[in-house]
């Protein structure tokens, strides 16, 4: 009798075969190899760029038998097979030759049992015509990524500059994009029309500059601090943040209000408006800024800041309102917040005079913290609304509160940005660590300090920060973030940062701090003033109660002879009782000691 079995394992198959009989019994095992081989794809790298020849495509085949062939499969097509297969090393096939283009690609195997199997597809891009030549230093190799997700994509020239997207970016629209980029002496330029894929926020480096105190131009015109911040100035290289991509260069900042300078007229429009203040310039302003003092449009809100618990949602409203004398077109975009904003139009159009009111629809984060964007609203001119979302957790009550000193509401650069911040819901004398800083508007630290502090009965503080020599004119954020134990707390408040201190600015400051001086005298003076009523009423209250006791002194000393006078009468008049036979001795004693008694207590 002949018995047979088969058993599937990990892509084997397992014949067990029994066979029995008179003379005996035996077991026969028999393993057949069923499925194909697993191919590993190595390189290229998916959706990357091959610049040069030849194309090298490297795999790696393994199998539970020996792997016969493979080949390679070009857009649908057989382009190489290989007889001559190492299991479980490194292959490669060598294809030259090949045309500039997109080529989709795998690799086919079978092993020596017949089964087939092939790996996933992948893309490779050839470009005979590398979009990076010319670049050099830490330039993103494109033959070692994948062009539809670049991280950190930076172009670099040693001699002049470099350019670094702090976002993911995809370049599969375009592989000639190099034609749209300009990296030269102080100046880095990106046709944003052309290659929208590039305009993005990014870290822009000026390499060799001879200033002394460079300030940021875009398009020619000073670029405002929501949407330029220089990051550092040293040896020559100017550092600094770009939240879009346009035409950026740097100049010499003015020396004085008076000096003219070109280049602040050479740019395009739009650069000025909304900035904090120009760059000087001659006394007659260039075109571009006698246009940008005309508003085409207002909007209700300078800035928005909401404070919201973990997860929290709220609704936020502003209204844009047209002073042009025709039609305009307005984007409007959330930057930075993309992911817990949302504006309720991306796009309108206002007739002239007419109003519309636009929604924001906000959610918090689940971390506790301050977060920092703008609303952009774009056409003929831009404009910007700072955004922050401050964070407090779900439950607990400790709290601070940051609130500019009057004065600094508005300061130039060099001065010292003044806050009070109040706490709140404190344990008091225990351990609080407080961060606070100048943050652009886009969350860029200018400026910080760190410490522990201690809190008594009085919960408020002030603290300062010098506004750094080298910011650019806009709107700043004084931030502030405490923890005391497991609690935490994050509040903020705005001032800005103007070009230069002007003479209305110093009397306004001249007069806030006399105010505040003479506020200081008079709480003082109502203080003692105060004190000294309250010591008045009562010392006049302490001799009112003194003469109450005099008077009631004195009318009792009036009484008392005649009290006594009488008493001694009535005396004389028991002792006659007594003498009379009317009373008998013990009454009469005892009425003389209470008389007697009486006498004696009058003084």
């Amino acid at each position: 009798m002949n018995v047979k079995a088969a058993v599937l394992l990990s892509g084997l198959i397992l014949l067990v075969s029994y066979a029995y009989s008179q003379a005996g019994f035996g077991i026969g095992f028999e393993i057949i190899d069923s499925s194909g081989p697993i191919v590993y794809l190595l390189g290229p790298v998916n959706n990357s760029v091959k610049s040069a020849m030849p194309v090298v495509f490297y795999y790696n085949a393994t199998d539970a038998g020996n792997v016969d062939n493979c080949s390679l499969i070009i857009n649908q097509t057989a382009n190489a097979t290989s007889i001559s297969i190492t299991k479980n090393a490194l292959s490669n096939f060598t294809v030259s030759g090949i045309g500039s283009g997109y080529y989709r690609w795998r690799i086919n195997c079978t092993d020596s049992s017949g089964n087939r199997r092939q790996s996933a597809f992948r893309n490779v891009i050839v470009s005979l015509s590398s979009p990076t030549s010319g670049y050099n230093g830490t330039t993103t190799n494109l033959s070692n990524v994948d062009i539809t997700n670049v991280t950190n994509f930076t172009i670099e020239s040693t001699s002049y500059g470099k350019l670094l997207f702090l976002e993911n970016v995809d370049l599969s629209g375009s592989l000639d994009f190099g034609q749209y980029i300009n990296l030269s002496f102080n100046r880095i330029e990106i046709d944003s029309n052309s290659l929208p894929a590039l305009n993005k926020s990014a870290l822009l480096s000026f390499y060799g500059l001879t200033f002394n105190n460079p300030q940021i131009l875009i398009n020619g015109e000073l670029c405002p601090a929501t949407q330029c911040v220089e990051i550092s100035f040293s040896g020559g290289i100017l550092v600094f943040n770009v939240t879009h991509f346009t035409r950026f260069a740097s100049r010499e900042a003015p020396s004085s209000p008076g000096s003219s300078d070109s280049s602040s007229s050479s740019g395009g429009g739009g650069g000025g408006g909304g900035g904090g203040g120009g760059g000087g310039g001659p006394v007659k302003l260039p075109e571009s800024e006698q246009a940008a003092e005309i508003s085409l449009f207002e909007i209700s809100e300078e800035a928005i800041k909401v404070s919201l618990q973990q997860g929290e949602t709220t609704t936020r409203a502003f209204t844009i309102t047209s002073r042009a004398n025709t039609d305009i077109a307005l984007q409007l975009s959330v930057h930075g917040l993309e992911k817990y904003a949302v504006l309720s139009d991306s796009f309108i159009e206002i007739k002239p005079g007419e109003e519309r009111t636009i929604t924001l629809d906000i959610t918090a984060p689940e971390e506790i913290e301050a977060y920092f964007g703008a609303i952009l609203i774009a056409g003929e001119q831009e404009k910007t609304i700072p955004l922050i979302i401050e964070v407090a957790p779900k439950e607990g009550s400790f709290d601070v509160e940051v609130a500019m000193s009057p004065r600094s509401k508005k300061l130039a650069r060099g001065d010292f940005a003044e806050a009070k911040l109040k706490f709140s819901n404190y344990l008091k004398n225990e351990k609080i660590h407080l961060d606070y800083a100048i943050k652009s508007v886009d969350g860029t630290i200018m400026a910080r300090g760190s410490e522990y502090i201690a809190l008594g009965d009085d919960g408020s503080i002030i603290r300062n920060l010098k506004v750094p020599d080298a910011i650019a004119p806009g709107r700043y954020i004084f931030y502030a973030k405490a923890q005391q134990g497991s609690s935490i707390s994050i509040s903020s408040d705005f001032f800005e940062v103007v070009e230069k201190r002007t003479f209305a600015m110093m009397v306004l400051n001249g007069l806030r701090a006399a105010a505040e001086w003479l506020g200081r005298i008079l709480s003082n003076v109502l203080f003692y003033y105060a004190v000294g009523v309250l010591v008045f009423i009562a010392a006049a209250l302490f001799l009112l109660s003194v003469l109450r006791k005099l008077n009631k002194a004195v009318n009792k000393a009036k009484k008392d002879p005649q009290k006594k006078a009488e008493l001694q009468k009535n005396l004389e008049t028991l002792k006659k009782a007594y003498q009379s036979g009317y009373l008998k001795k013990e009454a009469y004693l005892k009425d003389k000691r209470k008389i007697e008694k009486e006498i004696r207590k009058i003084k």
